[in-house]
């Protein structure tokens, strides 16, 4: 079973140093040498962010930024634990997703594109995608159903 708990610094270094090959290459391709430089900043530029524990073990964070236009950026980096329990994912994950669409319009951020664990569940959430001029990433939305 999945728990929240608020982001400290064990965490982002946790989950740096277990990073799933994917989010390790979608880092790579955002332009960060260190998964922990690239989790830190990330985790520094939000305005919310969650750890996703299993077993009372750093998985996985949840973070997101307001835009101040009525959406958010959102972004999650994980580890092999944070798929381990795909249904208990999905139905955290559609209560953060639900809690953030109360107070904003749209869920939007950039994913990488051969980054397929984070496309299928994106598309789990309702997340609709757009090509953007760089040729690696595409962008999601994700409105009210």
């Amino acid at each position: 079973m999945y728990t929240m708990d608020t982001t400290v610094p064990d965490h982002v270094v946790a989950v740096a140093d277990n990073i799933r090959p994917a989010d390790l290459e979608e880092c790579l391709a955002e332009g960060f040498e260190d998964p922990a430089v690239a989790l830190f900043w990330s985790v520094e530029m939000s305005d919310g962010t969650c750890t996703v524990l299993l077993d009372d073990k750093p998985v996985g964070i949840w973070g997101f930024s307001d835009e101040h236009d009525g959406s958010c950026l959102v972004w999650t980096v994980g580890t092999e634990g944070l798929v381990r329990e795909p249904l208990a994912l999905h139905k955290a994950s559609i209560a953060f997703r639900d809690e953030l669409l109360e107070k904003f319009d749209i869920l939007r951020n950039t994913v990488f594109r051969n980054n397929k664990v984070h496309l299928a569940w994106l598309r789990s959430l309702g997340a609709v995608f757009t090509e953007t001029p760089d040729p690696d990433f595409l962008e999601f939305e994700i409105t009210k159903q």
